[in-house]
């Protein structure tokens, strides 16, 4: 059984550019089980969106601790329906992370929170 990788580029909705490398055997499916770690945020929910486009089924974990995110995963879930699954958890949690890997071929990390995005000097001396 021989395997490739491919390189693979996808445009997200603000113009952006992601990229994964993916292990498939040769003559199966190009379709993948992809999980987005912070995947209810801005640039988790374009990549979920360009993903499940393409035909890929995702797994959106987050702990949807940024307010409004709850916006992008209802859009999400409309616009997709079973392709996009949610699974509501911190990625500090690495029981319930594992859990949530089973069966998953590639992993988007975008898991993470500033202390203030407007203004990141904000609060420091």
């Amino acid at each position: 059984m021989a395997v490739r990788q491919l390189l693979v580029g996808l445009t997200l909705g603000n113009g952006g550019r992601a990229f994964m490398i993916k292990n498939s055997v040769l003559g199966g499916s190009s379709h993948f089980e992809v999980l987005i770690t912070g995947g209810a945020g801005f640039i988790g929910t374009n990549l979920a969106h360009s993903l499940a486009q393409s035909g890929n089924s995702v797994v959106l974990y987050d702990s949807l601790a940024r307010p409004g995110v709850e916006r992008n995963l209802a859009w999400l879930q409309g616009e997709h329906g079973a392709r996009i699954r949610f699974v509501f958890g911190d990625v500090r949690n690495s029981a319930m992370l594992a859990e949530a890997l089973h069966g998953i071929q590639c992993v988007f990390h975008l898991a993470g929170q500033v202390e203030n995005a407007l203004n990141p000097v904000q609060g420091k001396s």
